[in-house]
């Protein structure tokens, strides 16, 4: 249950979601778009699509959270195992019209959940240094280690404990 007391399905994102997510994704303000994905592409290509929705779901995991009434996606949380077995890069985005409800720490306590269970032991994140919610948000899971590099920062969320 969200904050302002909305009832959501956190679940794995499947192939079959492939047309939702490529529809969310036009519906993102263009702030929103480039701070995820760093870029103002109005939308995703079907490549893209079939990246972000035909997953292994070890190595890459994503979930999204969608409306208990509706169905509709509101947002997606993903890692992706990177070349260390133990550590994985993490991405969020949620709708602008979600954000600050409480969709984001939803979401990423699933992701972690699953991310331990894979044995991944540390999420990394890069992402522009405006973007202060996203650092605020990974300290409600742990300890996060920040670098910044001008316009962006680069994060590490330990999460073995």
């Amino acid at each position: 249950m969200l904050t302002d007391g909305t009832t959501i399905v956190v679940r794995s994102i499947e192939p079959d979601d492939a047309g939702e997510i490529a529809g969310k994704y036009r519906q993102l303000s263009a702030t929103s778009a480039y701070r995820r994905f760093f870029t103002d592409a109005p939308e995703l290509s079907d490549r893209q699509v079939r990246y972000f929705t035909d997953l292994d779901h070890h190595d890459h995991e994503a979930v999204g959270a969608f409306l208990a009434a509706t169905g509709d996606g509101i947002g997606v949380a993903r890692y992706i195992r990177e070349d260390e077995p133990h550590t994985a890069e993490f991405a969020i985005v949620i709708l602008d019209d979600w954000q600050g409800r409480g969709v984001g720490r939803s979401l990423l306590r699933v992701l972690i959940d699953r991310a331990r269970h894979e044995g991944v032991t540390s999420f990394r994140a890069e992402f522009l240094a405006e973007n202060v919610a996203l650092p605020a948000l990974l300290r409600c899971f742990g300890t996060v280690r920040t670098r910044s590099d001008g316009a962006t920062t680069h994060a590490s969320l330990d999460l073995t404990g």
